[in-house]
């Protein structure tokens, strides 16, 4: 049996900082940040069944992600030890699940933001943390994934590995090495679409979605 112990300190292990960021939209919305902290999740959302020894689910979290006026949703999972988004539909049906594998401990999706690619693209940004290896030396990683939607449709969401944004490493000499690489939406090209930027003041990525190949580095 698991102690009590235990099951806490997974508990805690799934609560995520998110910031959504909500960018204009045809119905004349505000761009703005809202902040909210994951609540430890209540009994109702702990389960031990014969899949998964440990599975914990988060609350809902209500977006508008195909642009109808209506709030459709999202939860994260953590499932011994593996991170998973869930999409829920405006009546609260799973519609799109995915899992985002952990490279060490303490894994978790840190911070979400929300775009608007094109008239008929968005994306949700998942600014995912790798986790961390302790063992020979420290190793730690954060990447991003896309979670596109295309033509307002929930039934077409595909999820892309992005790139790194962050990596911090132990050296053998005991000193550490560590780069973080802002992220950000442009219109590089000037078509009207927006692409995402990783940059880190001396280099820069530009990645483009596209129907065919997902998001691809320029």
């Amino acid at each position: 049996m698991l102690s009590e112990q235990f099951l806490r300190y997974n508990l805690c292990m799934v609560k995520i900082f998110i910031i959504f960021l909500l960018s204009t939209s045809v119905f004349g919305q505000d761009e703005r940040f809202y902040q909210k902290l994951f609540q430890r999740s209540s009994d109702k959302n702990f389960e031990k069944t014969g899949v998964y020894k440990i599975r914990v689910t988060s609350d809902k979290y209500m977006l508008d992600l195909n642009r109808d006026s209506v709030l459709e949703s999202f939860q994260i999972e953590k499932r011994d030890g593996i991170d998973a988004i869930i999409i829920n539909d405006s009546f609260g049906k799973k519609t799109f699940e995915a899992t985002l594998l952990p490279k060490g401990a303490n894994s978790r999706i840190m911070k979400a933001s929300f775009k608007r690619v094109s008239s008929n693209v968005d994306v949700l940004i998942l600014h995912y943390y790798e986790g961390e290896n302790k063992y020979p030396t420290f190793e730690s990683s954060a990447r991003i994934y896309f979670l596109t939607i295309q033509n307002k449709n929930l039934n077409s969401i595909r999820l892309d590995k992005g790139p790194f944004f962050w990596s911090e490493t132990e050296k053998t000499n005991g000193k550490y090495w560590r780069r973080r690489y802002k992220v950000s939406s442009i219109d590089a090209n000037k078509d009207g679409s927006l692409e995402v930027l990783v940059s880190d003041g001396r280099s820069s990525r530009v990645y483009q979605f596209s129907e065919s190949k997902g998001w691809t580095q320029l």
